[in-house]
């Protein structure tokens, strides 16, 4: 069982992702998939569950209309979303992903790169909630990987208790996380959730740092910090 503090930590880093989704980028998410689920019937093609090819294709046209990166990152966004609602994993979770982050990585290149943006304030609370964990010791390991790999996956407290060593995909990107049992996932083939390494959080860098730490390669992904010990 984790530690009642750290279940209320966690509660809060969960509640501040899903605070980070106001109303004006809902209805934003909203009008982005109304114009994919357009082009789609456009071309003849399913919105629901969409090939990472489709959505390469849609982002280059929508490159190709002169829209900006940061805009067609949320349009992809928005299409991961309303997949994960409907049950299936985001375009860009599935294992056949691969060109469509080299599109979208190009599509950033062609127009000189993103502008860099300040971090929203979910990050910097969770920042601070990780710079306040002292310590190298196997509970301060478990509770900065809990931390930051439930905040980065917007993951409930069940589906982070729930978590197996087997559900964890290690991929360049960062982590590619297996929900098992969600209550979006209506046909209970499991869900997967894309968490990026990124630069200030590191959430495959804490993962790793715990699951070396504690040395189990099967079974649950957290367990008590009694358990185990450091190498």
């Amino acid at each position: 069982m984790l530690p009642a503090i750290l279940h209320e930590k966690v509660e809060r880093a969960v509640a501040y992702a899903k605070a980070a989704h106001a109303a004006a980028t809902r209805r934003a998410y909203e009008s982005d998939w109304a114009i994919f689920t357009t082009w789609c019937t456009q071309h003849g093609l399913a919105s629901l569950p969409a090939l990472p090819d489709i959505v390469a294709i849609f982002a280059s046209d929508q490159a190709d209309a002169g829209l900006k990166p940061s805009t067609i990152n949320r349009r992809v966004a928005a299409i991961g979303h309303h997949h994960r609602v409907g049950g299936y994993p985001a375009p860009t979770a599935m294992p056949t992903a691969g060109r469509l982050t080299q599109v979208l990585a190009g599509i950033r290149a062609e127009q000189g790169g993103a502008k860099r943006q300040k971090h929203p304030a979910d990050a910097a609370a969770l920042r601070n909630m990780l710079a306040a964990i002292d310590g190298e010791g196997l509970r301060a390991l478990r509770d900065r990987a809990i931390l930051a790999i439930g905040m980065a996956g917007a993951l409930r407290r069940s589906e982070i208790v729930a978590l197996q060593v087997e559900h964890i995909g290690l991929v360049p990107e960062g982590i590619r996380v297996t929900i098992a049992h969600s209550k979006t996932d209506q046909a209970r083939q499991g869900i997967v959730i894309a968490i990026p390494e990124g630069s200030r959080l590191r959430p495959k860098a804490l993962l790793l740092a715990w699951m070396d730490a504690a040395g189990h390669v099967e079974g649950p992904l957290f367990f008590g910090a009694c358990r185990g010990s450091m190498r």
